[in-house]
């Protein structure tokens, strides 16, 4: 029960994506710090291949594959306090039997922050949060948590990170403004006409889940309501499921505690909620409860997902 209370780091050390032509493939971290494991299964489970990848970095983030079959993978490393100009990012494009085709370097002090000065860079990578990596028409964008470089007030402060690539290049798009989150203790990505939209579950700027659609026609962004606050601020009462397209806008599921009070720091159930958002991202609905359990020792809505199944039909 603890665990879906935990803000560390959740990416996974296994993940699985399905490929333009209906296989699956499923990435492996394992245990050895120099490589990478790509499983490929055919659609009704057969295993076909295993693809061996090289690391570039030590930490993996998230894979991705396009309709030509490449692989895409996002690393990561923890670098030294002011160890400003090494690398703490790179996505590897491989074909795909295995073989590089590119890669893109990102230097682990950045330069396009919405904070404060000296609140920047890219010191850990993946830290108390996600990552998340789709493909887009001609374009892929990471997104995901990371501690940054000791700020003036003497912390190292999380927040959310993301850019986009062109998919052929791995050149970065400069013209466009991203978003970022304070403390953001998970991430989602959802491709959409033109771009992307991205999910964060913040704990501070905003304290609630932000919604921002960056496209080439701009960005807007919209905030969820606020969540409630306890003795310990970091504690949301909160989980991020994730957001699917509507023909209006998007509907986004996730559990909340429905108690107002805070009196204890894991004081109701979760249950699962969605909420609408419309397209021009001026609003988000409240919540529409989808289950009421009352009993936390008894009962906890956890680890909520939802996907488009029809043109108008989602399965949560």
């Amino acid at each position: 029960y603890k665990r879906i209370n935990d803000w560390g780091s959740i990416t996974p050390g296994i993940q699985t994506i399905v490929n333009h032509d209906g296989t699956v493939s499923v990435l492996d971290v394992g245990r050895d710090l120099a490589t990478a494991a790509i499983h490929v299964f055919s659609a009704e489970g057969i295993y076909l291949k295993t693809i061996t990848l090289a690391r570039e970095l030590p930490q993996v983030g998230a894979f991705a594959s396009d309709s030509d079959g490449n692989y895409y993978v996002l690393y990561g490393q923890r670098v030294a306090e002011g160890a400003f100009s090494e690398k703490s990012i790179a996505l590897a494009k491989y074909s795909s039997s295995g073989s590089k085709l590119n890669v893109f370097y990102l230097e682990a002090q950045t330069d396009d922050e919405i904070w404060a000065s000296g609140y920047t860079g890219i010191r850990n990578p993946f830290y108390a949060g996600n990552c998340k990596l789709e493909i887009s028409g001609d374009k892929i964008s990471a997104y995901f948590g990371r501690e940054m470089f000791k700020a003036p007030d003497g912390l190292n402060h999380q927040a959310s990170y993301g850019f986009i690539l062109d998919i052929d290049t791995l050149a970065r798009v400069t013209d466009v403004k991203m978003p970022s989150a304070g403390h953001s203790f998970n991430q989602f990505i959802l491709p959409i006409e033109g771009g992307f939209m991205y999910v964060d579950h913040g704990d501070v700027t905003p304290r609630g889940f932000g919604f921002s659609a960056v496209t080439e026609d701009g960005s807007e962004r919209v905030d969820s309501f606020v969540f409630k606050q306890g003795h310990k601020y970091q504690v949301t009462y909160a989980e991020l499921g994730g957001v699917a397209k509507t023909e209006d806008g998007y509907l986004f599921a996730g559990t909340y505690e429905k108690s107002a009070s805070a009196d204890e720091t894991y004081n109701d159930s979760r249950n699962v909620f969605v909420m609408t958002i419309d397209n021009g991202l001026s609003g988000v609905s409240a919540p529409l409860w989808i289950t009421d359990y009352t009993d936390k020792d008894t009962a906890n809505a956890i680890f909520p997902k939802i996907v488009q199944i029809g043109s108008d039909a989602y399965l949560l």
